[in-house]
This record gives structure tokens, C-alpha cells and sequence, in this order.
């Protein structure tokens, strides 16, 4: 019969057995702590990965996809739960320009509205501050046009949303949408001058409560401002290309195209108009009028007569885009209605007359010096958003700023063009 083991060689036994299982779990504890480690690599390499991803996709969107988006997190944010309705942004914006993207969004019950969504990219807003644009503004002078007494003007604004921080795309300001209005072309303007005349003169007769605490604005100060920035635009330009710093195209071509042009002549030219309009003593160029400053076919809706119209109203007016509306100089309005629209000089005489109630010579030499100086001030803007806003949706032609340069050279030594600068004019 054997012998039964001795305490002392069962508890070394034991000890053997408990030490291997020390060993057993210290190794499973090693490898659970290796798994864990290397699963945590794996979940910063998928993150990271994830991450360029993002930013791959993020680079890759175009500025109207980047509106959407900004638009999208102020509906997120719950801003516009005043509606208390569900709210819905469609894929495709209704019009797409260099410093804003309009989006339609219904509200159920309480209808369609347009959700203008502005660039705040730096380059454009050092552009906007010397064209004396803002948000601010904006939203202000379309929502006094909207109020009771003239709501005929424009689709009512009702709400300005601020853009949130460091956010390159926000500010959103929301007028209402009107199906039945529509689209017009310039022949369709150009048609209807009697009627335009009638519309613009009630914008004119706008109060102007609660909007004097913007600055008055007129082409003249305008070309003063733009001229400042493109120096420093074009310097900054040369500095970086001195530097072998990376140069867009656009910048280049822009930098190439002032390198050809005597802006500083034109200046010259456009100030002594100025000194030229303040002899002639037209009637009233004070800056004292609720002015639209950019009234091309885009900026303007119509909609057709309806039983309830009088006879012979022929439809009915609506403007938008109120980003350059100031209290100005209602001539510049005219002239620049008859620049951007393409009027002829006969349609200018039936423009002012309309207007006025009579046009003569020095009334008709204000409106053709004041197109003229809106085209330099045009292409002198588009040049500087060629070198400060290069990524900017729908960037300017360099084809046509160099156009626009070219049609003003080209005016100022017109001699048709010369009879409304000249000494008997003047002295008449």
C-alpha cells in the first residue's frame, strides 16, 4: 500500500500549482493589455483615416454644397423653430452669385421662403467693406422696402441671421417666396419703361427712418474706397509673387491685366466728372433717396396683371438683392438700370423723361456720366475680387473686367460721348 504524500510535499504541490496559474493569468493579462493596446491603434488609424476622408471631401465641395451646409446647422441649431414647423431645404439653390447662394425652404403651413446664405470668406469681406456692403445693411433696407405702405416693392424680409464664428459661409437673411413671381430678361425691362420709371420713383419716395444710421453712398466715394483696396490688393500680390509664394491663376492674370491698364488715368477722368455733375446744378444730386444701386433684370420679379389690377397697370414689380441699397443719388439708379440693362440712347431719353416728366441735355449728361463711371467702378471691383477672393463661387472673367476696361477707355474719347463734359454745356 503506498504511502500517502507528506504535508510538506502537498503544499509544495500546491504552491507549483498556484504559481502556474499566477504565470497562467499574468500572461493573460499581458495579452488582454497587448489586445487592447492594438485595438486602440486600429480605432486611431480608422479615425485618422476617417478624418482625411472628411477634410478630402470638405476641400472637395463646391461653395454652394459649403452654403447648404452652414444653412443646414442654423436650421440644426433650432434658430428658426419660431416656425414651429418642420423644416425643409431643397438640394438645388434657386441663384447662385460670388458673394451669396439663395436656397428655397419650405415651413409646411407657413409657406416657402428664400434663405439668402452669405460668403464670409476674409478676401470678401474686405471687398464688401470697401463697396460699403454688409449683411446689416442688406437686411435692413429690404425689410423697410417689405414693411405695410411698401410691400409692394419687394418680397418681405423677415428674419437676419448672424453667421457663427469662424464659419466662412453664414448669415442668413429670409424673405418670403413668391411662386408667381417671375424671372425677367432686360428686353422685357426695356419694354416696359414707363412702368419701371413709376416703380423705381416709389422706391425713391421711401422713408428713410431708421435708415440714416448707414453711411449715404454715391459711385464718386464708391471709386475712392475700390481704388484704395486694389493698391493694396495688387501689393500684396507683387509681395507674394517676390516671395515665390503660390499665385493663383486668377491673381496673376488680374496682376497682368492692371499691369496693362492706366487706372490711375481713369481715376483722374472720373473725379473731374464729379467736379463736372456738381456745375451742372441738376435739379436735386443730393444723396437724400432710398436708392437700389444695382438694378440689372436679376434683381427685379414680375408678375402678371390680374382682374383685381387696373387697367393698364401692367403687372406688378418686385426687387430684390438689396446688398448695395443706400441712400444715394437717384440718378445713379437710373444709370445704372440703363447700364446693366443695355439701353440704348433713345430708350435713355424715354427712361429719364418717364422718370422726370421732361429730359433735358444737362438731366440726360448726368445719367451717361454716371454709367460711365459705374463701369470703371465695376471693373475696378471685379479686379479686386480676382486678387482677394479667388476661390469665391462664379469668380469674375478676366476676359471681361479687361472688356469693361477697354469700354471705358474707349468712352472717354468718344466725341459723341465728349458733348456731355463740354465747356458749352457747362456754361449754359
Amino acid at each position: 500500500m503506498a504511502s500517502k504524500p507528506s504535508f510538506t510535499s502537498r503544499l509544495d504541490a500546491l504552491k507549483r500549482k498556484v504559481s502556474d496559474r499566477m504565470a497562467e493569468n499574468e500572461l493573460s493579462v499581458d495579452a488582454k493589455r497587448a489586445k487592447k493596446v492594438e485595438a486602440g491603434r486600429k480605432r486611431r488609424q480608422e479615425e485618422k483615416a476617417a478624418q482625411l476622408r472628411a477634410d478630402e471631401k470638405e476641400r472637395s465641395k463646391t461653395d454652394e454644397e459649403r452654403s447648404r451646409d452652414a444653412l443646414l446647422l442654423t436650421v440644426k441649431k433650432g434658430i428658426l423653430e419660431w416656425m414651429m414647423k418642420p423644416v425643409k431645404v431643397h438640394d438645388k439653390p434657386i441663384r447662385t452669385e460670388r458673394r451669396s447662394v439663395d436656397w428655397l425652404v419650405e415651413a409646411g403651413t407657413e409657406g416657402s421662403f428664400t434663405a439668402k446664405v452669405l460668403s464670409r470668406q476674409p478676401g470678401r469681406l474686405r471687398l464688401e467693406t470697401a463697396m460699403s456692403c454688409s449683411p446689416e445693411r442688406e437686411a435692413a433696407f429690404q425689410m423697410a422696402a417689405g414693411k405695410a405702405g411698401a410691400g409692394f416693392l419687394t418680397p418681405h424680409a423677415i428674419l437676419n441671421l448672424p453667421a457663427s464664428a469662424g464659419n466662412q459661409w453664414g448669415g442668413v437673411l429670409l424673405s418670403r417666396f413668391d411662386p408667381d413671381a417671375k424671372r425677367v430678361e432686360p428686353a422685357f425691362l426695356a419694354d416696359r419703361l414707363r412702368y419701371v420709371a413709376d416703380f423705381l420713383k416709389k422706391l425713391h419716395r421711401m422713408e428713410t427712418t431708421g435708415l440714416t444710421r448707414f453711411f449715404p453712398w454715391n459711385v464718386f466715394t464708391g471709386l475712392d474706397d475700390v481704388k484704395t483696396l486694389l493698391g493694396e490688393a495688387r501689393r500684396e500680390a507683387a509681395a507674394r509673387r517676390e516671395e515665390e509664394a503660390r499665385v493663383s491663376d486668377g491673381e496673376r492674370a488680374a496682376v497682368e491685366l492692371l499691369d496693362g491698364v492706366d487706372v490711375e488715368e481713369y481715376f483722374e477722368v472720373a473725379s473731374q466728372w464729379r467736379d463736372i455733375m456738381a456745375r451742372y446744378h441738376v435739379d436735386d444730386l443730393a444723396v437724400n433717396y432710398v436708392c437700389h444701386n444695382r438694378l440689372a433684370s436679376d434683381s427685379f420679379s414680375w408678375f402678371a396683371p390680374t382682374d383685381r389690377d387696373p387697367a393698364g397697370s401692367g403687372g406688378k414689380f418686385f426687387l430684390q438683392n438689396f446688398e448695395h441699397a443706400a441712400n444715394g443719388d437717384r440718378y445713379y439708379d437710373l444709370a445704372t438700370f440703363s447700364r446693366l440693362n443695355g439701353l440704348s440712347d433713345d430708350q435713355d431719353t424715354i427712361l429719364v423723361k418717364c422718370y422726370f416728366g421732361t429730359c433735358s441735355e444737362k438731366q440726360l449728361a448726368v445719367v451717361k456720366l454716371l454709367k460711365a463711371a459705374g463701369l470703371l467702378y465695376d471693373a475696378c471691383c471685379d479686379a479686386a475680387a480676382l486678387l482677394l477672393c479667388p476661390g469665391d463661387a462664379g469668380p469674375p472673367d478676366v476676359a471681361s473686367v479687361r472688356r469693361r476696361f477697354d469700354a471705358f477707355a474707349e468712352k472717354i474719347v468718344d466725341p459723341e460721348f465728349a458733348r456731355y463734359i463740354g465747356e458749352e454745356l457747362i456754361r449754359d
